[in-house]
């Protein structure tokens, strides 16, 4: 692979078609179906210009090679502001190179040149090739999620 840059953005400038894409590719990826309108209703809603979110771009194709897009959550237990991956997305052809560990470590710098103690993120209970990765770089669990149908 060749050489790959990052480039960090804020809300206020990030291109909402690409990081819907990114969306989408990551949904897509974990389930049969990933309903298009509700994704880009989801970046339209969550991204604010406070947030974060970096590209990966190889030198051989202008398309990223993966993104991050970084906003905030809250604490259930603290009630501390802090910051949320709101999305990691590498693509296939990228990964397993270092460009999604590089994506949390920049990440994680900015966090903590920002002065927060923490970043928290939500994985799949069926993606386990993404809670390894996460594992590997330090994250475990923080509370369970259930739900029910009714």
């Amino acid at each position: 692979m060749s050489k790959v840059n990052y480039i960090q953005e804020s809300g206020a400038a990030v291109s909402l078609i690409q990081l819907q894409r990114y969306l989408l590719l990551s949904h897509r990826e974990q389930r049969q179906h990933a309903d298009e309108a509700y994704l880009t209703q989801f970046v339209e809603r969550f991204l604010c210009r406070d947030h974060q979110v970096w590209w990966a771009i190889a030198s051989e194709n202008p398309d990223p090679a993966g993104c991050l897009w970084l906003g905030y959550t809250v604490d259930a237990d603290s009630g501390d502001r802090h910051p949320y991956l709101f999305l990691l997305h590498v693509l296939p052809l990228h990964r397993r190179r270092g460009v999604g560990k590089t994506l949390i470590q920049r990440a994680e710098t900015w966090a903590k040149q920002q002065g927060y103690p923490k970043l928290s993120l939500h994985v799949f209970c069926q993606n386990e090739g993404a809670q390894q990765f996460y594992r590997q770089l330090g994250y475990g669990p923080q509370s369970i999620l259930m739900a029910k149908n009714i």
